[in-house]
């Protein structure tokens, strides 16, 4: 399993609370499950103060029981955040939602709690949607108080001519801590949730198409400090829809689309290959019109957002260093060992952050590497650094269990042992099992 596949694990979590909560229709019997499909962004390095974030999204093809929203995890709490964006239901409502877990307030006209698979809140609108606009969703850290931070959210409708209007959803307080978002982790989610059909290609088509999100703009220049590009998305093969017959999943395809000048993804999911392209004779929304042309809906209130800044097709290529995406929480994580996730080209490191027991990290470390390798992910390289305890004969299972030995083609190198592995009859086995290296580009040589 690969380390995006884990990722959509971790990006599913959060939005499991957009199915239990916001839909508008009666609840579902059952939902079709793993029916979905990500893009991701590249911020650049040390992209972890972000305060407020701006991207224009096209749904060149909506459908019932679906949605389309971009999330984010604070870089405070990996493992929590939220997301911003449209759903509708099996009969085709349509809204806007903008929904945090663990939060504890909300103001705005439609606002609630929710529960379930976490708590927090959730602001939504009711909203017709049209495949021949574009919209802006659009994120900002607000105001701070003595019981936490506020976020706000608004979504901006772009017009073809004239004015455009802007939605304010509402406004949620989460801790303290929670006031920066990491950028490597914001990224944009397709997913049908509707009744479970008989075979995956009987998923309905959806077509989203997103645009690189900016994030920290200054109020003065109306320009942003962190600029994004694209990192990929979903691969097809990963997904338990292979020949359209299967009962979960969906057909999908995340590949670059010009967005009228700019680098952007579009997201198909549904229907069968032959779907995946974009219907003939539609119309690509242009660039929005300027900020000064916003207006605002009836009943909207305070605050306003920060007026929105597109980057030009000439505008300098904003983060100069490019990135592989950020490390997320592998499930095989366990209370006394953390492991997170990220793939760099072919190769799905391995970080391990805690103690390696024999019967608690060393077999979660175990059971990692093997559904990897099971799922096709083949090249594993294993950082030791974070380790600060191994139990005498914990290693047995690893070295017992090493891919290379059973014939399935793995290979499976360590990075970086920690002081804990200095006993050293317990090191000197290990190593005559599994290749080490103490710098990571040498280690990511070694699969080539």
């Amino acid at each position: 399993m690969t380390g995006r596949y884990r990722t959509n694990k971790m990006f599913k979590a959060i939005l499991f609370v957009c199915i239990t909560v916001v839909l508008t229709a009666a609840a579902f019997s059952q939902q079709q499950q793993n029916a979905n499909a990500y893009a991701y962004w590249d911020f650049g390095r040390n992209s972890n103060d972000i305060e407020n974030v701006d991207q224009r999204v096209w749904i060149a093809k909506p459908a019932n029981g679906t949605q389309w929203v971009m999330l984010w995890f604070w870089t405070a709490d990996p493992q929590h955040g939220g997301y911003l964006g449209f759903n509708t239901s099996d009969l085709g409502d349509s809204q806007a939602l903008f929904s945090l877990w663990n939060a504890d307030k909300a103001e705005g006209e439609n606002c609630d709690e929710f529960g379930g698979e976490g708590v927090g809140w959730s602001c939504r609108k009711p909203m017709n949607l049209r495949s021949d606009v574009a919209y802006r969703l659009r994120l900002a850290r607000t105001k701070t108080d003595n019981e936490g931070v506020w976020w706000a959210a608004w979504i901006y409708q772009e017009a073809s001519t004239g004015k455009g209007t802007e939605f304010y959803l509402g406004a949620i307080r989460v801790k303290k801590g929670m006031n920066m978002i990491t950028g490597n982790s914001i990224g944009n989610f397709s997913e049908y949730f509707g009744h479970t059909v008989e075979k995956c290609s009987s998923v309905p088509v959806s077509i989203l198409v997103v645009a690189p999100p900016s994030a920290n703009r200054d109020a003065k220049t109306d320009t942003y400090a962190r600029m994004s590009r694209r990192n990929g998305g979903t691969e097809p093969e990963l997904n338990p829809c292979r020949t359209g017959n299967e009962p979960q999943g969906n057909m999908l395809k995340v590949e670059d689309f010009d967005l009228k000048g700019t680098a952007a993804s579009a997201i198909f999911i549904g229907g069968t290959q032959k779907d995946h392209v974009m219907p003939k004779g539609i119309t690509v929304p242009g660039l929005p019109a300027a900020p000064a042309t916003v207006v605002k809906s009836a009943g909207d209130t305070k605050p306003v957002a920060p007026a929105p800044h597109m980057p030009k097709p000439d505008d300098p290529t904003p983060p100069q260093q490019a990135v592989t995406a950020a490390f997320s929480k592998s499930p095989h994580s366990v209370a006394e060992l953390t492991i997170s996730e990220r793939s760099v080209k072919n190769v799905l490191i391995l970080k391990l952050e805690g103690k390696l027991t024999k019967a608690g990290g060393t077999m979660a470390l175990y059971n990692a590497i093997r559904e990897s390798v099971a799922h096709g992910k083949k090249n594993i390289l294993v950082d030791l650094k974070g380790v600060t305890y191994v139990e005498n004969g914990a290693l047995s299972v690893l070295i017992d269990g090493n891919p290379a030995n059973e014939g399935v083609g793995g290979k499976v190198k360590m990075l970086d042992p920690s002081e804990a592995f200095q006993t050293e009859p317990m090191i000197m086995k290990f190593l005559e099992v599994f290749s080490t290296y103490d710098n990571e580009d040498e280690a990511l040589a070694s699969f080539l």
